[in-house]
C-alpha cells in the first residue's frame, strides 16, 4: 500500500532537514540529530537535535486532480546551554529557514 500523501509530506520535510550539515554550507550541523515526534529527555551526544511534529493537516480539492495538502509543521531546536546558546539557537532557526526555501513545493 502507498503511503498517503501527508506521509509522503513528512518523508520529504524529515529529508530536507537531514541535509542541515555545515559541509552543505549551513551554519550548523543540526541535520545529524533529526527525530519525528520524539518525546524525551534527549542525552549530550544528541545535541544539537532537531524535533519535529506534524500536529495537523488540511486537504483542499480544487479539482477531481488537483488537491492543497497543507501540514502545519512544530519544530524545535535543542542546543546545550552555555554562554552561547541564544547564538546558536538563532543559527539553527537560520538553517532551518534555509533548508525550507531550497524548494517550497517540496518536488510538487
Amino acid at each position: 500500500m502507498a503511503d498517503s500523501i501527508r506521509q509522503q509530506i513528512m518523508d520529504k520535510i524529515d529529508a530536507r532537514l537531514k541535509t542541515i550539515k555545515t559541509s552543505a554550507g549551513y551554519k550548523t550541523d543540526i541535520g545529524a540529530n533529526v527525530f519525528d515526534w520524539l518525546d524525551r529527555d534527549l542525552a549530550g551526544k544528541e545535541l544539537d537535535a532537531l524535533i519535529y511534529r506534524d500536529r495537523s493537516a488540511e486537504i483542499e480539492t480544487e479539482t477531481l486532480e488537483l488537491r492543497n495538502n497543507r501540514v502545519r509543521l512544530e519544530i524545535e531546536v535543542k542546543t546545550k546551554s552555555g554562554s552561547t546558546t541564544a547564538e546558536q539557537v538563532r543559527e539553527m532557526i537560520e538553517d532551518v529557514y534555509k533548508a525550507i526555501a531550497q524548494d517550497d513545493t517540496w518536488d510538487g
